[in-house]
Parts: C-alpha cells; sequence; structure tokens
C-alpha cells in the first residue's frame, strides 16, 4: 500500500518510514494471530474454494487488528509526546522560567502546544464510530491485548 485515498477521493502519497511501520506492525499481527506453521497447514489442507475464502477472511481481520494497533500506537505516541511537555515545563518552573520556545511555538503551563498530544488523541479517539473498537483502543496498554482480541474471532 503506497498510496491511499482521502474522504475526497484524492490520491495521498503515504510516506515510506510510514509504509515501513505500517508493514512491520502488519506482519507481527498476522504472524501472532495466524502462525506461519499453523497457517501454511490449515491452508494446505483446504480446496482451491476454501482456501480463497479462507485468505479473504484472514486479510480482513489481520487489516483490522493492524489498523487498531497502528491507532494504539499513535496514543502511545502522543501520550507520551503530552507528557514529556509537561514534564519540560514543569521542570523550567521550578527553575522559576515560566516557559520555553521551540520554533514559534511557546511551551507554558498547560498551553495548547503542551497538551497538543492529549488534544490529538482526543480527536482521533472522536473519529472512531465503532464503540467496541474504541474502548480496546481506550483500555488497552500494549499490543497482545488487541492481538488476543483478534485471535478469537472464527473463520
Amino acid at each position: 500500500m503506497d498510496d491511499l485515498r482521502t474522504a475526497n477521493n484524492e490520491k495521498v502519497k503515504i510516506p515510506l518510514f510510514i509504509q515501513k511501520r505500517q508493514y512491520q506492525l502488519r506482519s507481527y499481527v498476522l504472524e501472532t494471530i495466524f502462525p506461519e506453521v499453523e497457517r501454511t497447514r490449515k491452508i494446505a489442507s483446504m480446496k482451491s474454494n476454501e482456501r480463497k475464502i479462507f485468505l479473504t477472511k484472514m486479510n480482513s481481520i489481520v487489516d483490522e487488528c493492524t489498523c487498531v494497533c497502528y491507532i494504539f500506537s499513535l496514543k502511545q505516541f502522543f501520550r507520551e509526546g503530552t507528557d514529556a511537555a509537561i514534564k519540560a515545563v514543569d521542570t523550567f518552573k521550578e527553575f522559576n522560567v515560566d516557559g520555553f520556545n521551540i520554533g514559534n511555538k511557546r511551551f507554558e503551563g498547560r498551553n495548547n502546544n503542551v497538551m497538543e498530544g492529549q488534544t490529538l488523541y482526543e480527536e482521533l479517539l472522536n473519529n472512531i464510530k465503532n464503540a467496541e473498537l474504541k474502548n480496546l483502543i481506550e483500555r488497552c496498554e500494549h499490543y497482545y491485548e488487541i492481538t488476543e482480541r483478534y485471535k478469537n474471532v472464527s473463520i
């Protein structure tokens, strides 16, 4: 997948580092949910039409789980960014410095720049319409909690 489409059906090129991250995450998910040895053994015993159905369903499960894991990793990234900004501002405050600038951005107290990661995470969650997936992303602390949920999806 090297491009995707916006809501307006415009093609968008995905940066290479994101493509690599997505591929690595998908490989992890595939191997965790459907280990290669078991997957190969199961596929080898199927007829052609059964194999196509199985692979389609398997890929659908893996794609959804990968997407959920990717959103989970964004949650962690945004959370860590906000925590780091808060700690930096608080540390400066201990030295009687009210804030600091990075480029043209001012970090002070709990202003928008300090809380930007938390805000982005909240906006991301607000755009997830599936309540079950939203809850899964919010409550999980590790990837394996997500993949365990998908291991229980039957094909």
